[in-house]
Formats: C-alpha cells, structure tokens, sequence
C-alpha cells in the first residue's frame, strides 16, 4: 500500500523513503513484532557504525591530503 501512495520527487531521498517504510503499521503477531524490533535495534546500530566509519575515512582522506579546516568543510558542504 506504501508504494501505492509514496510520491516520488526530486525531493525524496533514501532516507526519506526508509523513514516512511519503518512507520509501516506493526501486525498483532507478537513474535513478528518481536523480529520487527529486534532488527530496528540492529539496524540502528549499522547505521551508527556506518557513520562512524564514514567520518573516520573522511578524516583520514582530509590528513592524507593535508587540508585545512576550511577546505574539509567546504569538501563536506559539496
């Protein structure tokens, strides 16, 4: 029913895609809604360590080509 009613545009992203599948309505089946949660958890916890990873190579990219403090944010900004 969500891929029936989401609109795409130019303005929605992946983030924004994923955000309105997780608000999906949970089922009455509490060993469904127990694996449903069980994944939230580790999910959230992937993209966590997925960002903390990111910022490490980002560093580590900005130090192998000496950039200032100004360059790095002008390269995080786009």
């Amino acid at each position: 029913m969500l891929a029936a009613t989401f609109a795409i545009t130019e303005r929605i992203d992946c983030k924004k895609l994923a955000t309105a599948l997780r608000r999906l309505a949970a089922p009455d089946n509490p060993a469904l809604v127990g694996q449903i949660v069980t994944l939230e958890v580790e999910l959230s916890a992937l993209d966590a360590d997925i960002r903390r990873q990111e910022a490490g190579m980002n560093d580590l990219v900005n130090r192998l080509y000496n950039l200032t403090e100004a360059e790095t944010r002008m390269v995080a900004n786009g």
